[in-house]
């Protein structure tokens, strides 16, 4: 409900202040919930009619009261509903324009009245303490008035400042979009309070604008540049801890055409600081040298003439990488997690890796299983394969306030820091498996898996440390080894090698899939068998033994292990497919002069999307084809279709929509709509998608603008199931908000 001052004023008027306080509390509660702090100047006036009327309760009661009503959805309706009751008629509705028109005026006039109450300031104890004057400043029961003027000239509220420093503003007045002016040259400095502007126009000469607080920066430069466009105008916030201003200052720059200068000063935070630490010269100083333009953009950018080249570094030479993700994945019982014990208890030990004169470096490592027991299980294998325990920690669970909870990576990836930072001698963290981690992120989508495994990747590079996802493989043997990990191919885009277990003739393998970082002919793979070991009295475990080297690659194993004899050019084309899509959906045009580009037939291409179930789609009437993994495509039907309660709709363009269940017919024209006639409507549920100075007082006209409108048709019983969407363009209302501000 949209009421003005004058409807609430004529409402009250049938309703008894001398209420008891709980229902005198829900007229506050209505009058706040629809007006913001702007309606005191009602609910005050209305109290005053009443019994045993307390200024101080009535401010007190007005500034406790939340404009939500503590939750118990007291709005302007309940005022209204009580006036009905006690005989009170309604007017016509009035539009929100007018009540805004009658607060603003009327929110004028206090402030005025006060200023026209108070003496003329000669001097002050806090502009005493500040080292300023008070030139064009009043003075009311002790306390120093700074006006605030509107976009049009007009008072709107007033700062009182005690002797101690403490800063208020009249109460139900309007300080958002308003200002102060320091008159000076033709420069314009925006600052967050008086003192500083004040320092700042003693130093420069140039007219200083006091903003009222860092939220101003976001509200005044747009007015300044709009009235001055060729202006030169500087923003000064303060340097404060959380760097709040400077970040508002920065973007209100960038957006308004502005500079900026936060304040060098080691005794504070703003240039008022300065002044009295270091003088009024220093202030120049700064003024002349630190004056700077934004960025126009937020951008983190690495200069490669600045990047020094380093060698890679590995944990198991050729094969991990240290700072990178690996894969490790293979069908069920080929080995996968006794194999990363093995590679645990190398690590641990500083041992020699299998069939290499290299040793890998010592060190410890992290484990997070969520299928295997502990004590039956995971240290009965590790201890089988010759780990040193000291060295081998398991994340079980994250503490809670109540409960313990689950790992998850998008959520607990600090907490990995944080132990690693406490563990710097770690090398090896190893997720088993890898998608139990993921937490409500969808395996299957690549934006999803890419928002996760990112800062995982940049946490690996950060410490220094391999990362090891172990994972399975998906049921569809006519795909390449890439495409058979499960989940979306971001998985295994964002990992730098991968390897997959087999077996081969009964012979077990774990053999290369990928590998970005060192020479093809060096990424073996190696052969290994499974046994048996004795660690305690009763107790039987796993470990691997290493057997020997393969040149085999993952798409040759997978192609004998299915007993299909697939072509090589083949299972090359389905990896080019996979690493061109990892990204997202891509136009057939653009695949198919890269696939040529790099030695494949277009034939080829085509038949390894097929093979992979990939799906293609006309973009358009007019545009392209493009292609699609079957994950892209599920994603692109949900949002196609996107509407709980609306109709399964497939899209033709972006203003037609055809009902999905609707059969079409060859019959004639005449009779085409006649199985629709005497039927109810169908319904979609869809919505249409150079100034040579300045004085005290210049200010900038408020820009006022219509509100949105938005039209809707209904379509006829009589007519087709087709629906038209007409988007109207929209207009942005801007205003003065009346309840950005209070005591600060």
């Amino acid at each position: 409900m949209t009421a003005s001052f004058s409807e609430v004023r004529d409402a009250l008027g049938y309703i008894s202040a001398s209420q008891c306080r709980d229902e005198w509390w829900k007229i506050a509660a209505a009058i706040k919930n629809e007006f913001g702090d702007s309606g005191f100047v009602l609910w005050d006036e209305w109290s005053q009619g009443g019994d045993g009327y307390n200024e101080k309760d009535v401010r007190a009661t007005w500034t406790s009261t939340k404009s939500d009503g503590h939750g118990k959805s007291i709005t302007v309706a309940t005022l209204f509903k009580l006036a009905t009751d006690n005989g009170y008629k309604p007017h016509k509705p009035v539009k929100k324009t007018v009540a805004k028109a009658v607060i603003k005026r009327e929110t004028s006039n206090k402030a005025q009245a006060y200023w026209d109450r108070a003496h003329d300031c000669d001097s002050h104890q806090y502009s005493d303490k500040k080292g300023l004057d008070t030139a064009g400043l009043k003075k009311y029961k002790g306390r120093l008035l700074i006006p605030a003027y509107d976009a049009a000239g007009a008072m709107s509220s007033l700062q009182e400042i005690s002797k101690d420093g403490k800063k208020i503003f009249l109460q139900g007045c309007t300080i958002s979009g308003c200002w102060y002016t320091i008159p000076g040259d033709n420069v314009l400095i925006v600052a967050e309070g008086w003192a500083t502007a004040k320092s700042i126009n003693m130093a420069t000469g140039h007219t200083a604008i006091v903003a009222f607080g860092s939220s101003g920066f976001m509200k005044v430069p747009p007015l300044l540049r709009e009235k001055y466009p060729e202006a030169r105008i500087i923003l000064a916030p303060d340097n404060d801890v959380g760097k709040d201003a400077v970040k508002k200052a920065t973007r209100a720059a960038r957006e308004s055409g502005c500079e900026f200068i936060v304040p060098e000063v080691e005794d504070g935070t703003d240039f008022n600081d300065l002044h009295q630490c270091a003088g009024l010269d220093e202030v120049r100083r700064q003024f002349a040298k630190n004056v700077k333009k934004p960025r126009l953009h937020d951008l983190v950018l690495v200069e490669l003439k600045d990047v020094t080249p380093r060698a890679v570094a590995w944990l198991w030479p050729g094969k991990f990488a240290l700072g990178k993700l690996v894969l490790l994945g293979g069908v069920p019982s080929t080995g996968k997690t006794t194999i990363s014990h093995s590679i645990v208890s190398i690590v641990s030990n500083g041992g020699q890796w299998p069939f290499s004169n290299d040793r890998a470096p010592r060190g410890r490592a992290i484990i997070l299983t969520c299928e295997d027991d502990l004590d039956d299980t995971v240290v009965p294998r590790l201890i089988a394969a010759g780990a040193d325990l000291d060295k081998v920690t398991v994340i079980q669970s994250v503490a809670g306030q109540d409960r313990q909870k689950p790992f998850v990576l998008a959520r607990d990836l600090h907490q990995l820091d944080g132990l690693l930072k406490e563990r710097p001698d770690t090398l090896l963290v190893v997720f088993d498996p890898l998608s139990a981690y993921l937490g409500a992120a969808d395996s299957h989508r690549d934006s999803d898996v890419r928002m996760v495994l990112g800062p995982l990747c940049q946490l690996a590079a950060d410490h220094q440390i391999t990362v090891l996802g172990i994972g399975h493989l998906n049921k569809n043997e006519a795909q390449s080894a890439m495409a058979r990990f499960m989940g979306s191919g971001g998985i295994i885009a964002a990992a730098r090698s991968a390897y997959l277990t087999a077996s081969i003739d009964d012979q077990l393998m774990m053999l290369p899939v990928k590998n970005n970082l060192a020479p093809h002919e060096d990424a073996s793979g190696l052969t290994y068998q499974i046994k048996t070991a004795l660690v305690a009295d009763g107790i039987t475990t796993s470990v691997i033994e290493w057997t020997g080297e393969t040149e085999m690659w993952a798409n040759e194993a997978l192609a004998k292990e299915s007993g299909k004899n697939r072509a090589p050019k083949l299972l090359a084309a389905q990896d080019f497919l996979q690493e061109q899509l990892a990204d997202g959906p891509k136009r057939q045009t653009e695949i198919e002069e890269e696939a040529i580009s790099q030695g494949h037939s277009a034939i080829t291409i085509r038949r390894a999307k097929n093979e992979l179930g990939y799906k293609s789609h006309k973009d358009g009437l007019s545009g392209g084809w493009k292609w699609y993994t079957p994950e892209q495509w599920d994603n692109y039907q949900k949002v196609l279709n996107k509407g709980k309660n609306g109709p399964n709709l497939e899209a033709d363009d972006h203003l037609r929509f055809v009902a999905k269940n609707e059969k079409k017919s060859e019959v004639p024209q005449a009779q085409k709509y006649d199985h629709l006639r005497g039927k109810r409507g169908v319904k979609t549920g869809l919505k249409p998608t150079g100034s040579k100075g300045f004085t005290e007082g210049d200010h900038v006209p408020e820009k006022n603008e219509g509100d949105d409108h938005v039209k809707n048709s209904k379509k006829s019983c009589d007519e087709p199931k087709v629906i038209k969407s007409s988007l109207l363009g929209n207009s942005l209302k801007t205003g003065t908000d009346l309840d950005d501000w209070g005591v600060v």
